[in-house]
């Protein structure tokens, strides 16, 4: 009966359906089949406390997922070394995206490395063969999902 883009819960007094015809009697369900309370206000109360959380959480993701030319901070990266770039004596070829390290050494000043080729060596990310090239950074690792979540019977501590 109800779908998430157009929900109807059958009943004659559904607020969302625009469908006439036989129906069932009785109040609109189409909040409780959602999840929420039968009540059009409490209902409201309950999105509310929803919508606040879910863009708290939306706020707390990193956002910038897209290519980049600054020059990466330590951490891992995806490498796309500038097309011209991706062919040295030492080797056939350099794949189009590579994932990297980048870390800072103290060489005898700080300076930033990248190893990227799979070997131990790190290359100064001042060095030619980094101009042009793009970055996106790595996300991180997920959580495991079947750790277990303290218990926290207080709905209040998920608001912002």
């Amino acid at each position: 009966m109800s779908t998430t883009h157009e929900p109807d819960c059958g009943s004659s007094s559904c607020m969302f359906s625009s469908k006439g015809g036989m129906r069932t009697n009785g109040p609109c369900r189409c909040y409780e089949n959602a999840g929420f309370h039968g009540s059009a206000v409490m209902a409201a109360k309950q999105m509310l406390r929803e919508v606040l959380l879910l863009r708290a959480r939306l706020d707390a993701m990193p956002h910038d997922r897209t290519w980049t030319k600054d020059k990466p901070t330590p951490g891992e990266w995806w490498l796309s070394l500038a097309p011209e770039k991706r062919t040295f004596s030492h080797t056939d070829g350099i794949p189009a995206v590579r994932k990297c390290r980048v870390d800072i050494f103290h060489t005898p000043r700080p300076t930033k490395h990248c190893s990227y080729d799979g070997t131990t060596y790190w290359h100064r990310l001042d060095d030619d063969r980094f101009a042009g090239a793009q970055w996106k950074r790595v996300d991180p690792d997920p959580a495991d999902p079947f750790a277990e979540q303290p218990l926290d019977n207080s709905r209040d501590r998920d608001l912002p």
